[in-house]
């Protein structure tokens, strides 16, 4: 997956057709340009990493490579796989922009979900988190809901009752 730049990937996981998905951070620039991907390039020119998702077939062929972030760091931690092979990624972000239309930022460190297609397209994010540092650890798929664990030092505006649930 690598490119030019320091590359590190930090969760794997398989769908229900064994395809390989693989989330990480990244440096470098042309990842998904040099796999025929037609996601955003990452620019390190500010010298911020972005998080990245690949899929892979059970042999090893790409299928692709999409980075996601915005304009400060970025990564994606952990990766599930849900109904109709519907792809979810959690991570923690620094940037206030590019990672959800729906809402906005809060703190230094923020969690962000994001849903993509089984062909890689961006279907749904957002940020969790309040002024102070969020994290993500994981995100896994227990049928009807997606799961999501952290932490933080946020009092307010992360979870009710436990429970954080994401609009459909």
């Amino acid at each position: 997956i690598g490119g030019s730049e320091d590359d590190e990937g930090l969760g794997i996981t398989s769908d229900s057709a064994e395809n390989i998905l693989v989330v990480g951070k990244t440096n470098s620039n042309g990842l998904s340009s040099r796999l025929n991907s037609n996601y955003t390039i990452h620019d390190n020119t500010k010298n911020n990493q972005d998080g990245f998702l690949a899929k892979f077939d059970s042999s090893g062929q790409r299928y692709f490579i999409t980075y996601f972030g915005g304009t400060a760091s970025d990564y994606a931690n952990s990766v599930t796989s849900g109904l109709e092979d519907t792809i979810f990624i959690c991570g923690t972000t620094r940037s206030s922009n590019g990672i959800s239309n729906s809402n906005s930022a809060r703190g230094d460190d923020d969690i962000f979900i994001a849903r993509f297609t089984e062909k890689g397209a961006l279907s749904r994010s957002c940020y969790f988190g309040d002024t102070l540092s969020d994290k993500s650890s994981s995100i896994n798929f227990f049928p009807p809901f997606v799961y999501m664990v952290g932490t933080t030092n946020s009092q307010k505006k992360i979870a009710q009752n436990g429970l954080v649930m994401l609009p459909s």
